[in-house]
């Protein structure tokens, strides 16, 4: 996908305007988080679209791959390295005055899993996608994760994880 500095600073003024009628300089880290990260789905929608019609067309075999946990970590700024335009965003932000650490590190941790199972099934995910094997990752999408582990007064204790409390776009 070609992006250029210029188009990424109109697209995503008006992406965080049409979401929240405010100036850029107004918005707090989260919601200029979740106005990247709308705006960098919209980026993918298409492409993610037509690789659908073409594995249908195609009738391509796809692996799916079940489990009870994922560890992907955190994926705006994955997704704008894949979509190979992390470079021009990060131009972009900086042209306009934005930290784009302090944007992507708004992102909450997906509370999928919290052990090694859920880190390995999404290794076997990156390696697919790597080899450009067609494929899906099922699992259970927990409104508060699994849980937080915390300790308290020298115990350790499961806590919910509110992953989602901003939304997960």
């Amino acid at each position: 996908m070609a992006l250029t500095k210029e188009q990424f600073i109109a697209d995503f003024k008006d992406m965080a305007l049409k979401m929240y009628a405010a100036p850029l300089e107004d918005l707090s880290s989260q919601q200029l988080y979740q106005a990247l990260a709308l705006l960098t789905r919209t980026y993918i929608a298409q492409p993610w679209a037509d690789t659908k019609k073409r594995y249908e067309q195609e009738e391509t075999k796809q692996v799916y791959y079940f489990s009870i946990e994922f560890l992907p970590g955190r994926l705006l700024q994955s997704n704008l390295l894949n979509l190979g335009i992390l470079d021009a965003v990060e131009a972009g932000l900086h042209a306009l005055d934005l930290h784009p650490e302090k944007i992507f590190d708004a992102e909450a941790d997906p509370g999928l899993g919290n052990g090694g199972l859920g880190r390995l099934a999404s290794a076997f995910m990156d390696a697919m996608a790597s080899v450009g094997m067609a494929g899906n990752g099922n699992g259970i999408r927990y409104q508060y994760g699994l849980f937080k582990q915390a300790f308290v007064n020298g115990y350790q204790v499961e806590l919910p994880d509110d992953w989602m409390r901003s939304g997960f776009p």
